[in-house]
């Protein structure tokens, strides 16, 4: 039992690797295969969907989550917002070609309704 809590108590444990993300609703319905490579880099511990009822907003889920990708955080400390970034390598067609998803931390001043979609980057 002391090696667990140990472990616990160690600065890169999962457990202190916390952060919020956001993903639009739209995101979910037209690409759930990437949807599934983003959770399958997190392990979710709470999710709300929030309703727009505006035209130009999108509905959009907040989740909370455990990750190694997120930095640690302390105890009892507000847990970062992260967005999501993809990056590709061009392609000869000027097409992006594979791909790497990662996380962004984003500032605290944000709303997450802002930054929903992922970020994209060729290189």
């Amino acid at each position: 039992m002391a090696k667990h809590r140990e472990k616990a108590e160690a600065p890169n444990d999962l457990s202190m690797r916390r952060g919020r993300l956001a993903i639009s609703a739209s995101m979910i319905d037209e690409l759930p295969y990437a949807v599934m490579e983003i959770m399958g880099k997190l392990i979710i511990v709470q999710a709300q969907y929030l309703v727009s009822l505006r035209d130009d907003e999108e509905s959009i889920v907040i989740y909370h989550a455990l990750s190694p990708h997120f930095r640690p955080i302390g105890e009892g400390d507000m847990p970062p917002d992260y967005q999501i970034v993809v990056e590709c390598e061009p392609h000869k067609s000027g097409q992006p070609h594979g791909h790497e998803i990662g996380f962004r931390e984003m500032p605290r001043n944000m709303d997450m309704v802002h930054f929903h979609e992922p970020s994209f980057a060729v290189h």
